[in-house]
C-alpha cells in the first residue's frame, strides 16, 4: 500500500488520538514545501489542562526516503533520543519523531514558526502556500546587509556545531532556514540524519565542485547568494560580473567559497575511518581532526561576519551538544549513508564529464578528418584543372598541323603577288 495524502492525514489524526497533548485541528498544509511526497500539518501543543499552547508543525513522508532501517529494533528510540538532545539556539528542535509500520511513513514534529523561512522573507510570500506560487519573485528582493551578515554568521554557527559532531548538512537552503524572533535557525536536521537524499535540482548544481568543496559549505553560498542578490544561483558558481555589483564583503565570501577554496576532505573515507569506540566523530569545536582551521572558522573570520556585533557570542548560548555512545553511533551511520551516496554521484558525475570529453574528441578527430579529406580532394580538383590546361595547347597545334598537311601545294606556295 503506496503512503499518500490520506494515509498521511489519517496517520496524524491518530498521533494526536494516541497523544493527548497534541490536539489535531484538522488542519493540512499541502505542498508547502519543495518535496512532493511530504505533507504538514498544523496541530497544537496543549498542557495536561489541555490549554492550548505552542502551534507544531507535523511533517509526515513515506519511509521509503529515508535509508535508515526503521525496522531493526531500536532504531526509532535512537534517532528520537538524538534529535530531543540536538539542542542548539539556532536549530529548530525536533519534539518528536513517530513511525508508523502499517502505514510505513514517519512523522517528525517541529515548532511551527509563524514568520516562515529564510526564502518566505526574500520573497515577502506567506509561509503557508504551496510552493510553486509563493516563489515567483514578484516580490523577492534583497534582504538588508546587516541581515546578510546577522543570518550568515548565524548558519555558520551552527553548520560548525553539527560539523564538531561530524554531522554534514547536506539539504541546506533558504526554505529550510527559518526566522525565528529576528533569528536564523537551521530547520528539518533529521534530513541528513534520517539519510534522506537531497532534492535533485540542489545536488545538479553542487555534484561538479563537491570533489573541491565541502557540500554543506557550498550550501552555504548559495543561501548567501540568494540572501545578497533576491535570487536562487541556478548555476554551479556565480557570475563575475554580479559579484561586482555586491558588497565586497559579500563578495570575498562568496569568492572564497566558491573560487579559493582547498580541496574538500573525503568525507566518505574520513567517517569509515573513524573507530566505532572513539569519544566522539571529531573533536569538539575543531574542524578537522588534525588541527587545522576548517573553512567555517575561516568564513567566520571575513569581515561580513565580524561585522555582525548584534549576534551574541557563541560561547555564552551554547556549551555543546551532549551525546551518549548510542547517539554518536546512530551519526555515524547516517553520516557514513550521506557521504557513500554523495561520493557515488561525484563518482558518476566525473565518469559522464569522461564520456562528454571523450565524445567531444571523437567529433573533433572526425570533423578534422573530414575537413582533411575536403581540402585534399579540393586540391585534386585544381590539379586536374591545371593538368588540363595544359594538355588542351598541344591538342590544338596537332590540329593546326593535320590541317596544313591536307593543303594542296599550290596552296602552300606564296602567290607572285604577295612576292
Amino acid at each position: 500500500m503506496a503512503f499518500d495524502a490520506s494515509l498521511a492525514v489519517l496517520m496524524a489524526a491518530k498521533y494526536c488520538k494516541q497523544y493527548p497533548l497534541f490536539r489535531w485541528r484538522e488542519e493540512v498544509l499541502p505542498e508547502i514545501g519543495r518535496r512532493e511526497e511530504k505533507l504538514c500539518c498544523r496541530v497544537d501543543l496543549t498542557n495536561l489542562l489541555q490549554d492550548q499552547g505552542q502551534e507544531m508543525l507535523m511533517t509526515l513522508f513515506p519511509a521509503q526516503l529515508s535509508f535508515v532501517d526503521f525496522q531493526k529494533e531500536n532504531t526509532l528510540y535512537k534517532l528520537k533520543a538524538l534529535m530531543v538532545t540536538m539542542k542548539h539556539p539556532y536549530i529548530l528542535p525536533v519534539v518528536d519523531i513517530y513511525y508508523s509500520k502499517g502505514k510505513k511513513g514517519v512523522l517528525v514534529v517541529q515548532p511551527f514558526i509563524a514568520t516562515g523561512s529564510l526564502k518566505d522573507r526574500i520573497n515577502r510570500s506567506d509561509p503557508s502556500r504551496p510552493y510553486k506560487e509563493k516563489y515567483r519573485l514578484y516580490h523577492a528582493s534583497p534582504l538588508e546587509f546587516h541581515e546578510v551578515a546577522r543570518f550568515g554568521r548565524q548558519i555558520l554557527e551552527a553548520l560548525n556545531a553539527l560539523r564538531s559532531k561530524g554531522v554534514v548538512c547536506d539539504h541546506l537552503s533558504t526554505g529550510n532556514i527559518v526566522i525565528d524572533q529576528g533569528n536564523a535557525r537551521i530547520a528539518d536536521i533529521y534530513i541528513p540524519l534520517l539519510a534522506i537524499d537531497r532534492h535533485k535540482d540542489s545536488r545538479e548544481l553542487t555534484v561538479s565542485l563537491e570533489a573541491r568543496v565541502d557540500v554543506d559549505v557550498l550550501l552555504f553560498g548559495r543561501v548567501l547568494y540568494e540572501m545578497a542578490t533576491g535570487m536562487e544561483l541556478t548555476t554551479p558558481i556565480p557570475a563575475d560580473d554580479v559579484l561586482e555589483l555586491l558588497p565586497p564583503e559579500i563578495a570575498d565570501v562568496l569568492d572564497l567559497i566558491f573560487y579559493q577554496s582547498k580541496p574538500a576532505t573525503d568525507d566518505r573515507e574520513a567517517i569509515l575511518s573513524i573507530d566505532d569506540e572513539s569519544a566522539s566523530i571529531i573533536s569538539d569545536g575543531s574542524g578537522s581532526s588534525n588541527g587545522d582551521k576548517s573553512i567555517v572558522d575561516t568564513l567566520l573570520e571575513c569581515a561580513l561576519f565580524t561585522g555582525a556585533t548584534d549576534v551574541p557570542p557563541i560561547k555564552t548560548l551554547f556549551s555543546g551538544f551532549r551525546f551518549d555512545s548510542g547517539m554518536k553511533s546512530t551519526i555515524r551511520h547516517s553520516m557514513r549513508i550521506n557521504a557513500s551516496r554523495n561520493h557515488a554521484y561525484v563518482v558518476q558525475y566525473k565518469e559522464k564529464e569522461a564520456l562528454i570529453r571523450a565524445r567531444q574528441r571523437a567529433e573533433r578527430r572526425v570533423h578534422d578528418e573530414r575537413e582533411k579529406n575536403e581540402k585534399r580532394a579540393q586540391q585534386v580538383a585544381v590539379a586536374r584543372v591545371q593538368s588540363s590546361t595544359q594538355n588542351k595547347a598541344p591538342s590544338s597545334r596537332r590540329k593546326t598541323y593535320r590541317a596544313n598537311s591536307f593543303r594542296s601545294p599550290l596552296d602552300r606556295q606564296p602567290s607572285a603577288a604577295s612576292a
